[in-house]
């Protein structure tokens, strides 16, 4: 019977429980043994929503033990599986090297952080920028040697997998060293429900969703505060619920938004992260996310840019719960429109997607049924595993 490990020992806990369900879902990897290793902190928030499966087997790792300390004490199993998918690599690579000569595959999440480190280095922007630069400098470059461990971690990969076919054409575009042979997809979540048979929302409220910190430094707050406040100042047809998850506890931002609170606008803070359960009953109540990235983000050390060298997984939580999206222009660069996904220039177009929304109940109706359309062809099971049928060819 053949076997995959699958490791994350950094951050990203959807990204675990999306490949959780992909191998539940998919009926062709009955067979296959699946052995995740990852740690307390990180399983403790998908544990209420990750599938039982006994072919799935999780080890977990104490929070604060050491990257190379993980990876040591579980070395047997490591060795003893087909193929190695490590999710997220952000720090201690050289934990990693004793893995050479196993058929490996690596997440990229952010590509000039792997690809193209030493010219996006982060230049101070903040107090916050000289601290993760500093940390950076000192703990992965002058005790560790990143750069020439990173060196040597490449080599040894097999392929790299790409969460959006976005991120993999900017790659490809732009880094001679990866090809369609060594590089592919595999989306962060799939989707295998049905669609329903669309319908006029006739709710009394609409709900929209912003997920992620209010603090400035990771989204772009000052646009979220003028569209409140241009919202506040008109009439809506109905009440407006906005809720933000995971806002951090950001109490001037917070307290500069609860004061555009009227009859028609209500606004909903849920500082911490929600549980995956509770996320995904979360999504399930909205009627749109809205989506207020920047284009440039300090990933650590190193600078990224969303839509091409970094992805949101809010576009792959339609997955989880179709929901029609707002995002910024900038991060397709494709002109070719997705369905369900509105895309906005500036405030005032943003201010004017969110009132037709509220005020053209068939308009949100159509978006609706819109982003089903996306969420199957981007994130379907017949899509997904097709993509994971193609990365596990590799296996020997």
């Amino acid at each position: 019977m053949k076997s995959i490990c699958i490791i994350e020992l950094d951050f990203h806990p959807e990204c675990i429980f999306g490949l959780a369900q992909i191998f539940d879902k998919g009926h062709s990897y009955d067979n296959l043994i699946v052995h995740f290793i990852t740690r307390h902190e990180i399983y403790d928030i998908i544990k209420d929503a990750v599938p039982v499966k006994e072919e799935h087997i999780w080890t977990l790792c104490p929070n604060d033990m050491l990257h190379a300390q993980c990876i040591k004490n579980n070395l047997d199993v490591i060795l003893a599986s087909d193929l190695v998918f490590i999710n997220t690599i952000s720090q201690s690579v050289h934990a990693y090297l004793p893995l050479k000569g196993k058929t490996l595959v690596l997440r990229i999440h952010n590509i000039n952080k792997i690809f193209n480190p030493t010219q996006h280095l982060i230049f101070p922007e903040s107090w916050t920028d000289v601290v993760k630069l500093t940390k950076f400098l000192i703990k992965e470059c002058l005790i560790q040697n990143y750069f020439k461990d990173l060196k040597k971690f490449k080599n040894i990969i097999t392929a790299f997998s790409f969460p959006e076919p976005e991120m993999l054409k900017y790659a490809l575009d732009n880094f001679p060293e990866l090809t369609p042979n060594n590089t592919s997809i595999l989306p962060l979540k799939v989707c295998d429900s049905s669609f329903p048979e669309k319908k006029e929302n006739t709710s009394p409220d609409v709900n929209f969703s912003m997920i992620g910190s209010l603090n400035p430094y990771f989204k772009d707050v000052s646009l979220v505060v003028k569209v409140l406040f241009k919202l506040s100042t008109e009439k809506l047809d109905r009440k407006v619920n906005f809720y933000f998850v995971g806002c951090g506890n950001e109490l001037k931002t917070m307290s500069k938004i609860k004061s555009y609170e009227n009859e028609y606008l209500v606004f909903h803070f849920i500082e911490k992260r929600l549980s995956q359960k509770d996320y995904i009953s979360h999504l399930k109540q909205m009627d749109c996310v809205v989506c207020p990235m920047k284009h440039k983000f300090h990933v650590g050390a190193f600078v990224e840019f969303y839509g091409q060298t970094k992805i949101t997984g809010n576009l792959s939580d339609i997955a989880l719960s179709p929901t029609p999206m707002l995002m910024p222009s900038f991060y397709f660069k494709s002109k070719e429109p997705i369905p369900g996904v509105m895309v906005y220039e500036n405030e005032l177009d943003l201010v004017r997607w969110i009132k037709k929304l509220v005020q053209n109940p068939l308009f949100l109706a159509d978006k609706k049924y819109e982003i089903e359309y996306t969420s199957n062809e981007r994130y379907g099971l017949k899509t997904v595993t097709s993509h994971l049928h193609r990365l596990l060819e590799i296996i020997p």
